[in-house]
């Protein structure tokens, strides 16, 4: 039989589960046009895992129980239109959650001791969220007379083009046979990726969480490179005996084993991430999504980002009626405790009489528009940003929430937890004789630096290069031509803002998109064009997509994709 749509999705985590509830649901529209859609559909997925669903992250092979999602529940769930699935549906089935974790009842008793900004739950609870929604969508299809093929602890090593199709070349993990599939459309959502390390003492990631305790001993004295979202889970991680505790004060304190480890958090500018507080109800004037797009559409303006900072710095001085301190912003004149400190008790308290978080409600209201104005950008403007601005608009787009926060002001005033600032001009050696990393950098006040630590954690998160991911399909893709890098854009199509050529570009070498369908782009015959039928989301995008790698994002990405594949097979607005 031939197939309208004849899809291999490659990655059964949370890219993949939302892609084959998309499919199902413009299938199932579209039937009551077209009778015949879903008889003629066939849906592959494969995945290396023994389980489909969770992915990597929200695996619970991978991640312990104190590891809890980043963002907000009600931000997690799978459709598009109802972004609090995840958090409804844990609601719904919490007393099953119970039975199946038997640590989850413990923390969420736990989490009641903390302000309800929004609800973080353990990423286990999020991967049985995943496994469900899954398995729901395979037998909805199913049941609309799709044909959906599974294929578990199945890796697929290879794309080739086929005669207008693609061909796959497939390897179970687990018997080692191998297989060639042909198939009409490919989405790649393999996700994150896992850099190789020879070193036994280093771990270019902190996942999977068990083997990073277990191979650092108690005592040693641990180096993890970046103060981000990933570097505390790791801290967590490394310091799971539950020691933690609250004092009469109410303060939460961490009291270390006899032979505990400790750690230094090694990054350029040393900055944590803020607090999660609430948002109030200032309404920005300037840093608003209209006049955003209006700065983006001037092409004769050079100093992009200079506006758009200025847009936020406009609002924050109204917000807080006084001019913002950037330069404190940047450069803390506190030590990290101090700022840790204050940001938990903005979080909890507000940095008003309202009690809610002016900045954090200041830069909400653009975020969203940033993010989208981001695709538009030139190669130079991207990298402009990362050089100039990158640090601190992480650190406040990417908060924490107060549970972890507290955590780790408690290693920190523990004695164990170090946060040192490298700034821009640093070393990193091998002690070969001793085997020890040595970050040799300068202080603030210029003096020379040395710190040894015999084990190192890099914890900067997923790279957006995906000449570092080594699996063999990554890597057969760039070498065949069947993706393209961002780095081997042609000079001609990066242009300034007054439309001359740049002098360079913005290596970030993510796979290279058309945003608008997530299409891979591709070249043939000299000239660069989105592939018909080939899409990418997730990780592997991060270059071109800031928030790529979250739920939201994935979930709007994975939307576009499926709503270009219909529409390519014949069945618009399905």
């Amino acid at each position: 039989m031939s197939f309208f749509i004849d899809l291999s999705i490659i990655g059964g985590g949370l890219t993949g589960t939302a892609m084959l509830w998309q499919c199902t649901r413009q299938a199932r529209m579209a039937a009551d046009r077209h009778p015949g859609l879903p008889s003629r559909m066939r849906l592959r997925i494969f995945e290396k895992q023994k389980e489909f669903g969770p992915g990597f992250p929200h695996n619970n092979a991978n991640v312990l129980p104190f590891h809890i999602t980043n963002m907000c529940a009600s931000d997690m769930g799978i459709f598009p239109e109802n972004p609090e699935d995840f958090q409804s549906w844990t609601v719904r089935n919490q007393a099953f959650l119970i039975e199946r974790f038997n640590w989850f009842g413990p923390f969420l008793d736990h989490q009641e001791n903390y302000p309800a900004v929004c609800d973080h739950y353990p990423r286990a609870i999020m991967g049985e969220y995943l496994k469900t929604r899954f398995f729901q969508a395979v037998a909805l299809a199913r049941q609309t007379g799709i044909t959906v093929d599974l294929y578990c602890c199945t890796e697929v090593f290879q794309i080739q083009h086929d005669s207008g199709n693609f061909r796959l070349s497939c390897r179970n993990l687990a018997t080692g046979a191998r297989s060639v599939i042909q198939t009409a459309q490919v989405l790649i959502a393999t996700g994150h990726w896992q850099k190789e390390s020879r070193d036994p003492n280093f771990f270019p990631s902190p996942w999977p969480a068990l083997m990073l305790r277990q191979r650092i001993p108690m005592g040693a004295k641990v180096g993890i490179i970046g103060t981000s979202l990933s570097a505390i889970e790791t801290l967590l991680t490394l310091t799971s005996e539950d020691r933690f505790g609250r004092s009469e004060s109410g303060d939460l304190v961490y009291q270390p084993p006899e032979n505990t480890r400790t750690f230094c958090l090694f990054s350029r500018k040393g900055l944590l991430p803020k607090v999660r507080g609430r948002t109030g109800s200032y309404q920005n004037q300037f840093f608003c999504p209209d006049i955003l797009e209006k700065i983006l559409a001037d092409k004769t303006r050079s100093n992009f980002w200079e506006a758009v900072f200025g847009l936020l710095n406009s609002d924050l001085q109204s917000a807080y009626g006084r001019p913002f301190d950037w330069d404190e912003l940047m450069n803390p004149s506190g030590t990290s405790e101090i700022m840790l400190a204050q940001s938990i008790k903005d979080a909890t308290k507000g940095d008003n009489r309202k009690g809610d978080v002016l900045w954090q409600t200041v830069l909400l209201q653009g975020l969203g528009k940033v993010k989208q104005i981001y695709l538009s950008l030139t190669p130079r403007q991207r990298k402009i940003f990362e050089e100039q601005y990158a640090s601190a608009f992480f650190t406040h787009a990417a908060t924490q929430p107060i549970i972890n926060a507290e955590k780790l002001l408690a290693l920190i005033r523990a004695g164990i937890v170090e946060i040192i600032r490298l700034g821009s001009s640093y070393q990193l050696l091998k002690d070969d004789p001793q085997g020890r990393y040595v970050f040799v950098y300068k202080d603030p006040y210029g003096h020379a630096k040395k710190e040894a630590c015999p084990y190192l954690v890099d914890a900067r998160g997923q790279d957006k290069s995906i000449l570092t991911d080594h699996s063999s399909l990554t890597q057969s893709m760039v070498a065949q031509g069947i993706v393209l890098t961002e780095e081997s854009q042609p000079t001609d199509t990066c242009r300034d803002g007054d439309g001359s050529p740049e002098n360079g570009h913005h290596n970030t070498g993510s796979i290279w998109i058309y945003p608008d369908t997530h299409q891979v782009m591709q070249r043939w015959f000299g000239q660069v064009r989105p592939a018909t039928s080939l899409y990418a989301v997730g990780a592997m995008v991060r270059g071109q997509i800031i928030d790529a790698s979250m739920a939201k994002s994935i979930v709007r990405s994975v939307s576009k994709a499926a709503a270009h594949l219909f529409e390519t097979a014949g069945f618009p607005n399905a």
